[in-house]
């Protein structure tokens, strides 16, 4: 049996007993802090419609405790009021326990999908040796690795390859002249 459903069990049990008890009190006096005190403790075991389930049954067994108070011959002016505050405190408790209880479960999930996200992501730091001449970056092991293969290992980049206006013309300068002219207004960069 799980500990959720045990508590709601433990919490049916006790709010009969507390029911019991109301019974038993003059009527003029409702039994409102232990149903408070049950309902508080239920909502942070129990899941929020669990909560709600609760304390409709207290609804009820103050509704019944009210009847029966009122077929009584000591029926006092101050058994509705006492009883309509005890409900209406039940339903706030319950509600505001709800919400905590939602809150702390997106904390949860919110915290869970951070450690996650933290595990994936790969970040570069630090110092990187890297060859003035053909640009191969060192890595850990000491061997050279090219820099797009070293990056793209250590984090979620993807590579395209073009050139650049200088390296264009270094390489076919009769054949990128009118491709670099047409380039020139979308201010692509020199190496």
């Amino acid at each position: 049996m799980s500990k959720n459903r045990q508590s709601v069990l433990i919490a049916l049990a006790l709010s009969l007993a507390i029911f019991v008890l109301d019974l038993n009190t003059p009527s003029g006096i409702a039994a409102w802090l232990p149903y408070l005190i049950l309902l508080s403790w239920v909502s942070s075991r129990a899941s929020p419609g669990q909560t709600f389930s609760i304390a409709l049954l207290i609804t009820a067994f103050l509704f019944i405790a009210l009847w029966k108070a009122s077929s009584g011959a000591m029926f006092h002016d101050l058994t509705l009021p006492n009883h309509v505050i005890t409900i209406g405190g039940v339903w706030t408790m319950a509600v505001l326990c709800a919400r905590r209880r939602k809150a702390e479960q997106d904390r949860d999930k919110a915290l869970r999908d951070l450690e996650v996200a933290t595990k994936t992501l790969k970040q570069l730091s630090g110092v990187l040796p890297i060859c003035s001449m053909c640009k191969k970056i060192r890595n850990d092991g000491g061997r050279w690795e090219q820099l797009e293969s070293f990056i793209q290992s250590r984090s979620q980049a993807q590579f395209t390859h073009g050139l650049c206006e200088t390296c264009a013309r270094e390489l076919s300068p009769e054949t990128a002249q009118p491709r670099i002219q047409g380039q020139s207004s979308k201010g692509t960069a020199a190496c």
